[in-house]
């Protein structure tokens, strides 16, 4: 009977795997539940988890709803926020996801004055940005007025319209909403603005309490580098178009 013995091995094996609940939001071109394969950093984290023998079950919720499940232990954990001590009170963080967030400025060509007032005078500009979000120090130190909305998109619509002078907002992200979302003949009115103010890693973070939390961010880790040394990530970025 010792031809039995490697399917008992593997039964034995895949018997003793998680299932690792998350939270994530909808940020595409990163991460979303509408676009292609949940987005990229979606594929990454769970062909991470997979190859180390993990199946990953992932909800999508507005980003504070997704944060204080996470942060409740209501999920196993939450990707990908930033860096921040706020979050590591309640979590565990991984190693960095790819890509890195390029944050910065987008502006709408008929108000080239907000390029010396970033200078010299930024008291007067009106800056777009997104509830639920955690934005540089840098900027929220500056003294800019701030605008709150709920997503990205509107934020750029009220430029378009110059209710604000910028919007805050990935780079990537916004280049994805313009392409998707805003009509063929206005796109042209938005521009970014060089150079970006930082970028930020992303990562999983996973509950403190949550079961066998710090196997499962070893585990994720685990496996993270092994698609990583084998060009899998990589691959999944160029599919995306974000290498």
């Amino acid at each position: 009977m010792r031809f039995l013995l490697p399917i008992i091995i593997l039964l034995s094996s895949s018997s003793i795997a998680d299932t690792i609940n998350l939270a994530s939001a909808d940020y595409p071109p990163f991460y979303g539940k509408d676009i292609k394969d949940q987005g990229p950093v979606t594929k990454i984290v769970r062909e991470a988890f997979g190859a180390v023998g993990h199946k990953v079950n992932i909800k999508f919720y507005p980003w504070v709803r997704g944060e204080k499940l996470a942060a409740e232990c209501k999920v196993d954990g939450m990707f990908p926020p930033w860096d921040k001590p706020e979050r590591r009170a309640w979590g565990i963080f991984s190693d960095p996801i790819p890509p890195a967030n390029e944050i910065g400025f987008y502006r709408h060509n008929d108000n080239s004055e907000v390029l010396s007032d970033l200078k010299s005078n930024k008291d007067n500009i009106s800056v777009g940005i997104v509830n639920g979000y955690v934005y540089p120090d840098s900027f929220l130190n500056s003294g800019m007025q701030t605008k709150v909305v709920n997503t990205d998109l509107n934020n750029l619509k009220k430029l378009l319209r110059k209710r604000i002078d910028l919007a805050l907002l990935d780079k990537a992200q916004a280049k994805y909403l313009i392409n998707t979302q805003i009509e063929e003949k206005h796109r042209n009115r938005l521009t970014w603005v060089e150079p970006s103010i930082q970028k930020n890693e992303q990562y999983l973070v996973m509950c403190k309490k949550a079961v066998n939390a710090d196997k499962k961010i070893a585990d994720f880790n685990a496996g993270l580098k092994i698609i990583t040394d084998n060009g899998r990530v990589d691959e999944i970025l160029r599919e995306h178009g974000l290498l």
